[in-house]
């Protein structure tokens, strides 16, 4: 990171996945039945919500699949993610 806006940048995108992963862990436990195992409840939420994590999903793929990523993508990609909670 060459400024110290980029640092600041990069600590907000690390909160924000976090959030993201604290969203997306709510939702499944949430959508968990009683006495039923996370990862059954994982599988049944993701055959439940399909389209939406296959778009996140691609989002990430097309993000890891570029040779190098700048401070900008990463930010977009992690906006994407954001977005996609809403």
């Amino acid at each position: 990171l060459s400024k110290k806006s980029d640092a600041a940048i990069r600590h907000q995108m690390l909160q924000f996945i976090e959030y993201i992963v604290l969203h997306y862990t709510s939702k499944i436990l949430d959508f968990k039945r009683l006495n039923e195992e996370p990862e059954l409840a994982f599988s049944s939420f993701m055959v439940n919500d399909e389209y939406s994590f296959n778009k996140v999903k691609s989002y990430l793929e097309s993000f890891m699949n570029k040779e190098e990523k700048d401070l900008k993508e990463i930010s977009i990609t992690v906006n994407q993610l954001m977005v996609s909670l809403l």
